[in-house]
This record gives structure tokens, sequence and C-alpha cells, in this order.
């Protein structure tokens, strides 16, 4: 069964809207079967580009989804049956926005055709195609529904950042590795947190997505010639999540991440510097904090001593962990998890 997704202004069932950012939540569950691809078409797309959809289980289609809008950037989450969509030259003529689109196939397999190539791409490989030009592009499930990222890019300041980007239309490059490996995690943790970020976020956080997009574009073309604001934003970005997976070491240090990054510490802590805000040490140990205060409010670790807790994310002695929570939280670690517990037990 095909459908065109066009803009709506109409109410849309299933649909919830929460946080202080525009974060819409959608699932079909809460809709009749026979409703469900219908109303996944009028929720989902209605600012999306417009196109022909198709599915072959539109009589009970189960769909679900988290849209993130950071005004100039929209970030969709999605879980679908297999799906196909197409762009055609009338519906290039009816509506163009002017955007580029970056596929991440996070499960699932699928095929897109636009220009010169014809590609398939598999679990893991982000593709990007172009509002402008013709497109057809497919996402697969297999044994489950597919899981996939689609974020919408104004072309004009992507192509002014990678001036060669047309290179990169309808051909999947990694997202297990490399600058592709921290788009995946940046986007995933992106939408998880969607609720802790502010109004006046959203354009800060536009601006990095659309850097970050840009320095994985470039890094596929080894495009030495994008900006050197943008490419120390991507090497932030990179060693900001290296920080996030190695916070249980306790040699982890401003010289073991420099070193671990072909940097000196000196411009290390400059990148640190730049963004006005914490020092290296700094951001370490408030992201440790932040694990612990998350793991002492958990029931599931509340047989786990305060001492394992604070060893499990870098803190060596008991004590000056201690402080440091004391100082940053104006409790004691054990004091901060009995009153969490008691709240959550309804003591």
């Amino acid at each position: 069964m095909t459908r065109q997704i066009t803009p709506c202004k109409a109410s849309v069932r299933g649909r919830t809207w929460r946080c202080a950012l525009q974060v819409m939540e959608f699932s079909t569950a809460h809709v009749p079967p026979a409703e469900r691809f219908d109303s996944w078409l009028e929720a989902m797309f209605r600012s999306h580009v417009p196109s022909e959809v198709k599915t072959e289980t539109a009589d009970d289609f189960h769909a679900s989804a988290h849209l993130l809008d950071l005004d100039t950037v929209l970030i969709s989450s999605m879980t679908t049956p297999s799906v196909q969509g197409e762009r055609t030259r009338r519906l290039i003529r009816q509506s163009d926005p002017e955007v580029v689109l970056l596929h991440l196939s996070c499960s699932g397999s699928g095929r897109v055709s636009q220009g010169k190539h014809d590609n398939t791409f598999g679990a893991g490989d982000f593709v990007l195609y172009d509002s402008s030009r013709p497109l057809r592009v497919q996402q697969m499930a297999v044994t489950q529904p597919a899981r996939f990222f689609l974020v919408e890019i104004p072309r004009a300041p992507l192509q002014a950042l990678v001036p060669s980007i047309s290179k990169l239309l309808a051909v999947p490059f990694s997202g297990h590795q490399g600058p592709g490996a921290v788009l995946w995690r940046y986007l995933e943790e992106l939408v998880r947190n969607a609720c802790a970020y502010r109004p006046s976020d959203v354009a800060a956080l536009g601006r990095a997505t659309i850097d970050l997009i840009a320095a994985t574009c470039a890094h596929q073309l080894a495009d030495d010639a994008l900006p050197m604001a943008t490419r120390q934003q991507a090497l932030l970005a990179g060693i900001e999540d290296f920080i996030e997976r190695h916070l249980g070491d306790p040699a982890l240090t401003p010289d073991t991440i420099a070193a671990a990054h072909h940097i000196s510490t000196r411009q290390l802590h400059k990148l640190f510097q730049a963004q006005g805000g914490l020092s290296v040490a700094a951001w370490i140990r408030q992201h440790r904090l932040e694990r612990c205060r998350r793991d002492l409010a958990d029931p599931r670790f509340a047989e786990l001593p305060v001492c394992a807790i604070a060893s499990r994310w870098g803190f060596t002695d008991p004590a000056h962990f201690g402080r440091l929570f004391r100082k940053s939280m104006g409790s004691c670690p054990t004091d901060y998890r009995r009153m969490c517990l008691s709240s959550v037990q309804g003591v």
C-alpha cells in the first residue's frame, strides 16, 4: 500500500509532546490497527520531506518514534516494519525544503538509489541523500522491526563546511568506527537525554550536530579543507565520548586522554578552555559524580557498598569521594542514597 507524505496540520492520535524542547513521542499501539499506517504518516512526516511511502504491513502497522526538533536540525529515532520511500520529480517541484538527510540504520538493512548510485546498506551504516534529487530508499526489517535514525540538515550550512558533500550521496559508510561511531553514540545520547536540555541549549545543540556530521562526512572524503572550528568541535566530541567510556578507570588523566587522541596535553586543555566551561579534570570529576549519584539512587544497587560504587567510577579514596559528593550534592553519599530509596519505596 502506498501513501503520499505531506505536511499536515491536523491533530494526531498517539502523539505526545513533552519536555521544554520540541520532543515528540509517538506509537501506533494507541491507534486502531486499520488506522495505524495513515496515523504514522501523519505524525512522523508532518514536518519531513514530502515523499511517497509504501509498506506490506499497512493493515496493522506497528511503529514508534522519538522526534527532537533543534530548529535548524530535525532528529528522528524510529522503529518500523519494512518501509520504502520515494521522492519523485513531481514531489520535488511541489515542495523542496533543500535539506540533506542522514539515515543511520541501527538494525535491519536497506537499499538506496539516488543519481548514479544504487547501493545496499546494513546495520550500523550511514547513508546521505538530498531532498532536491529523485530518491528511492528502503529500510527492511527481518525478524524484528527495523530501528533507524533520520536527521534533516539544511543543505547550505553543511555544504559550506563540506563543499564536496554531493560525492557521498547514496554511498553508505560505517558507524562502527572512527568519527562515524562517535556520531552514532552522539545521536543516541542526544535523543535519550532530550529532557535534560533547556530551550537555551537548542541553538548550540543544532550547531554541534551539524559540525559533527560535517566532520564525519569530511573524514569519509578525506577533506582537509574542513574549517578548523569544525575539526575542533568534532575532536572535542570524540574526546568527551572517550572520557565517558573510561570514567571507571582510575588512571584516566589529561595526559592519558591526550595520548589516546595523538595531541599534546596543552592542546587538550586549550580545547576545553575554548568552550568556556569546565577544565578537563573538572569535567571528569563532574561526570564521575553524576554516575555515582545515579547508582546511589538506583534500587538495583541498594546492596552495593558506597565505596564500591565510588570505586566503580574511578574514585579510589572513599574519604575524598565523600567530601566531593557532599560539596556537589549537599549531603553525604549514605544520606543521599537513603533519601532517594525511601522516596522510591514510598516510605
